[in-house]
């Protein structure tokens, strides 16, 4: 079982069992009893397959206690957290494994504000659950076309031809209804296939569209909390580019972002260029958020494309890419120019498999961030993964260096 934060996911029947589903739906009923909410609870899901058992099972738990369950089929977890602050639930719970694949199954929890909260240890609380007999099943998902009107809102006229990649996830019927026109891939709605070969994970599909059709194309994960980008070259434009750009774009010289300690090098030296600082949190789109409202900072993000934008509470994939349309169109530029002066360093990356690690191995040993070199070793909270990241100038020395912790760190 992965657990972050805000987040608990994992393989479900194996992890993820009937009676985890309970326990943490237990844990809903505490909170929203401890808070003194109304009894009501917004539960939404991305198209997995197993999102209608794992809602079945909550459903049970929240009804037998008196809470009153509002449903949402099949939308992003930016939706999700739009509607419970908007018609203020107790509590909105996503029924997600994000960008995993369909074997996967877990929760994202989001407060009355829509902020991202952490629910998963509820154990010293203690209330008197008061059972009713008329708690009751609400089917909302009529209210879509309120978010969509949102959306189409925020798009001004779009003259640009583009290449979606909606994982075969949540995304897919906001993109159809957006973009009508354009080109959509990762469009199976079954659930079978979220995430596989698709999506922001698993770019080279999007690639081959983009470099076919001279092109650019976005990238969404399952449930549509990120976006990558891909330039009619077929180039990765990754979260920190993307932080990059928005930030010439609606930033001035004394302001700041949030990135975290995997953030790019590049990025910070090229936002120093602009006379904007780059405040570093540690890995995770809550710690994003939090150092954001902490200093009133209007933009923040991680290189995997969680972006958050003018405010938002949670990172918004759709919204981020309907930016950019947005900027491409006003500005007449491409990415390539968009980006002249953000100056890239040679990077790698490596997932090391924790069946594959030695026994009793520091992974802060090898970590550091000079003028040099950037390392960063650390424990996936999402997969059974520790993630490597080196940064430098110097290929050579980035790419020995990567050898010699492959050799510290391998069985």
């Amino acid at each position: 079982m992965i657990t972050r934060g805000y987040n608990l996911r994992g393989i479900v029947g194996k992890d993820l069992t009937e009676r985890v589903i309970k326990r943490f739906s237990k844990n809903i009923v505490k909170y929203i009893y401890s808070q003194g909410y109304s009894k009501k609870v917004l539960i939404a899901k991305d198209n997995r397959v197993s999102g209608d058992y794992i809602l079945s099972v909550m459903q049970s738990v929240l009804l037998s206690s008196g809470i009153d369950v509002y449903v949402f089929n099949e939308i992003t977890t930016p939706e999700l957290a739009f509607f419970t602050s908007k018609f203020h639930f107790s509590i909105g719970v996503m029924i997600t494994a994000s960008h995993n694949t369909k074997e996967y199954n877990g929760f994202k929890c989001y407060n009355i504000l829509g902020e991202a909260i952490d629910i998963t240890d509820q154990s010293e609380i203690k209330v008197n659950v008061k059972k009713k007999d008329y708690a009751k099943i609400f089917d909302i998902s009529s209210f879509h076309e309120l978010y969509l009107r949102c959306l189409k809102s925020k798009l001004q006229k779009n003259c640009i031809k583009i290449v979606f990649d909606c994982a075969n996830g949540a995304t897919i019927k906001l993109v159809r209804n957006l973009f009508p026109k354009d080109k959509i891939i990762g469009a199976d709605c079954s659930g079978e296939n979220i995430n596989k070969d698709c999506g922001s994970e698993n770019l080279q599909c999007l690639i081959n569209n983009c470099k076919l059709y001279k092109t650019i194309g976005f990238a969404f994960d399952g449930d549509g909390d990120r976006v990558v980008v891909i330039d009619a070259d077929g180039n990765i434009i990754n979260g920190d580019k993307i932080i990059y750009i928005l930030a010439t774009q609606f930033l001035s010289r004394g302001d700041a972002v949030v990135g975290t300690l995997i953030s790019s090098k590049a990025l910070e030296k090229s936002l120093n260029n602009i006379g904007i600082r780059l405040i570093r949190t540690n890995v995770g789109a809550k710690y994003v958020y939090k150092q954001m409202i902490k200093e009133n900072i209007l933009l923040g993000g991680e290189p995997c494309g969680h972006i958050f934008f003018n405010h938002t509470t949670v990172s918004n994939g759709l919204l981020i890419a309907i930016e950019l349309i947005n900027i491409l169109n006003r500005t007449k530029k491409s990415f390539k120019q968009l980006l002249e002066n953000y100056k890239e360093l040679y990077i790698v990356q490596k997932n090391i498999s924790i069946d594959n690690l030695k026994e009793n191995v520091s992974l802060s040993k090898y970590c550091i961030n000079n003028e040099n070199i950037n390392i960063n070793i650390r424990k996936s909270e999402t997969e059974p993964v520790i993630r490597l990241m080196i940064e430098g100038e110097d290929k050579d020395m980035v790419e020995n260096k990567l050898r010699e912790i492959i050799q510290y760190l391998e069985k």
